[in-house]
């Protein structure tokens, strides 16, 4: 299998994200051809690396924005990054009803030490950090 044929298998059990260890384990070949197959496809628009060794996977349906709804990734980006997290401020209000405009910007809260920000194209992700985590 190679790195197209897994990405598609992803969408058919409706996971928008894979990591590069992921990817490397299921697919045949060296890591010089898996990472030159996902340079090609990101070239394309037809996934995005978010963060070094973490993909999002663009959908027909979300390649006019160019970027997945943060509820169809964050679970997975975070299980990776073995961490917790929770969605914040106007996400969280977004889900709630509570926003009257799209949010342009995506806010997670996260325990210490802090992330840096994501800004690609058309994703941005604010991090902020509390001590109490419970």
């Amino acid at each position: 299998m190679n790195a197209k044929e897994y990405i598609r298998y992803l969408l058919s059990i409706e996971n928008y994200s894979f990591s590069l260890d992921e990817i490397a384990r299921e697919t045949a070949g060296s890591s010089n051809s898996l990472k030159f197959e996902l340079l090609r496809l990101s070239e394309k628009g037809e996934i995005v690396n978010l963060r070094k060794g973490f993909y999002l996977i663009i959908t027909p349906r979300y390649s006019s924005a160019k970027k997945l709804p943060i509820q169809l990734y964050c679970e997975k980006l975070f299980k990776y990054l073995n961490r917790n997290y929770y969605v914040s401020l106007f996400s969280a209000a977004k889900f709630h009803g509570a926003s009257h405009q799209q949010v342009q910007r995506d806010y997670l809260i996260t325990e210490q030490p802090k992330f840096n920000d994501i800004s690609k194209k058309n994703i941005d992700i604010r991090f902020f950090t509390t001590r109490n985590w419970t």
